[in-house]
């Protein structure tokens, strides 16, 4: 596999909670369902594709009606490219990199590319993971000691940042 397949992939630690501490395939489909749902991002739909294949479980229909959708454009893509035999600019919106974006609904939303977006969301989730396993492993400590091992995990966040980060995704949990 190549760094870059790698990018997303939880590290052991944050992939052992989803398999042992927190249940498994159905927990995990239900979270990444709703992120997917609520955000509107592709991107974790194919989250969920990798990090079960990886583990050899069972797809969930909501991830199937996603694959067969994006699976009808692109053969409806290709068959208009045939008929049509036309070049574009890459930066015309009838490229066929714009229609390959459009087809995966890989659109800018509030400024920032679903990629960008996606990076953060997993990164924030990826934390909370962290810090509900670490509040339940021995030795018990503080939020605040918590929060401060596991911002030396991630460069570019503070203590601060982590417990801002803890709390939104308390909340987000809760709903979804």
């Amino acid at each position: 596999m190549s760094k870059k397949s790698e990018t997303y992939e939880l590290n052991a630690f944050t992939a052992s909670i989803w398999e042992a501490e927190l249940g498994g395939p159905d927990l995990f489909f239900e979270i990444i369902e709703a992120r997917y749902r609520r955000s509107k991002n592709p991107l974790w739909a194919w989250y969920a594709y990798q990090f079960a294949r990886k583990r050899g479980w069972s797809f969930p229909e909501w991830l199937l009606d996603y694959l067969d959708g994006i699976a009808d454009c692109l053969l409806e893509m290709s068959t208009e490219s045939i008929q049509h035999d036309r070049r574009y600019p890459a930066d015309n919106p009838q490229s066929p990199q714009a229609a390959i974006a459009e087809a995966l609904n890989l659109k800018n939303i509030g400024g920032q590319t679903q990629f960008i977006r996606f990076a953060k969301d997993f990164r924030d989730l990826e934390i909370y993971l962290q810090v509900q396993a670490e509040r339940q492993r021995p030795p018990f400590r503080s939020d605040a000691k918590i929060f401060e091992e596991i911002a030396k995990r991630f460069d570019d966040l503070g203590h601060d940042a982590i417990r801002k980060i803890v709390k939104a995704q308390s909340e987000r949990l809760k709903i979804e």
